[in-house]
């Protein structure tokens, strides 16, 4: 029997309502910004599991508190706001810190993926004319070269911990731009598309109408700014990369995390059954 599947597929991996647990904020509102509806949810939700990776664990509290450090740190520069921000960092915990932090300083996050092509990462770094680069130890030698110095780097594992750690309260409206991801385009080069708070608020909703809620706990494998379908409704979002580490292992990792929604694009989607399929009919 075939499996329907449209633009993107969701499985609910238990039977539970899909309305008894979403999370109730200003209900439909999408006019405000992303920093100041996810403060308003880590208040609610502070020890409630918000991001978690199999190296790190953030709850509302912390993710709130370390990106209001970050946020704290660019704004030392005075770098970031209604600029953009690149973040050369692997998907998880600290890309979702980075990227709040960013917000809350009132700047515009531009993810560069480090297993890119350089020549797709450069082009990335020209046209958004970025002013800093956000990063990690990890990443900070290609971030070096990449750059070239021409670059100030701010490195996430040695931010001062002294920094307050307080909402910063930088106003911003929902039609301010909040992110731009760059895609393949019809030429093959990178193009760059500006989303507005409004837009990922909107992500919020998308996530309100499949019945996410706080006692969800959500396989986020699309891309980074798909994780805002849970944490603006304060699921706890787990992160899984699928280029680096397919879907052979995809149901095992479901079950072991209990999963309750899984939420993929189709081709993802139709990887996981076909695995699934191999798995169960090899000898």
């Amino acid at each position: 029997m075939a499996i329907p599947i449209s633009t993107s597929q969701t499985v609910r991996t238990t039977q539970r309502s899909l309305h008894g647990d979403v999370l109730a904020l200003n209900g439909d509102d999408v006019d405000c910004s992303v920093s100041d509806h996810f403060e308003r949810v880590a208040d609610c939700i502070p020890d409630q599991i918000a991001v978690k990776t199999t190296r790190h664990q953030f709850t509302y509290g912390m993710l709130n508190s370390t990106a209001n450090q970050i946020a704290r740190a660019l704004l030392a520069g005075n770098r970031a706001v209604d600029r953009p921000v690149t973040l050369l960092l692997e998907r998880g915990a600290w890309l979702s810190a980075a990227i709040l932090g960013v917000l809350k300083a009132r700047g515009i996050y531009v993810v560069l993926n480090p297993l890119h092509p350089e020549a797709r990462i450069q082009y990335i770094l020209e046209d958004s004319q970025a002013p800093l680069m956000v990063t990690d130890s990890a990443n900070f030698a290609l971030a070096r070269e990449l750059t070239q110095n021409r670059l100030p780097l701010v490195n996430i594992d040695e931010i001062d911990p002294g920094l307050r750690s307080d909402n910063p309260g930088l106003p911003e409206s929902a039609g301010g731009v909040a992110s731009i991801t760059y895609t393949s385009g019809s030429t093959g080069r990178p193009k760059g598309v500006i989303h507005s708070h409004r837009f990922l608020m909107h992500r919020r909703l998308a996530g309100k109408r499949l019945g996410i809620g706080v006692n969800d706990r959500v396989a986020t494998v699309g891309s980074a700014s798909s994780q805002f379908r849970s944490l603006l409704n304060g699921a706890g979002s787990f992160p899984w990369n699928v280029k680096e580490d397919g879907v052979a292992l995809l149901a095992d990792w479901l079950k072991y995390e209990r999963i309750t929604v899984f939420h993929a694009v189709p081709s993802v989607f139709r990887d996981f059954l076909a695995a699934r399929f191999w798995l169960a009919s090899s000898p």
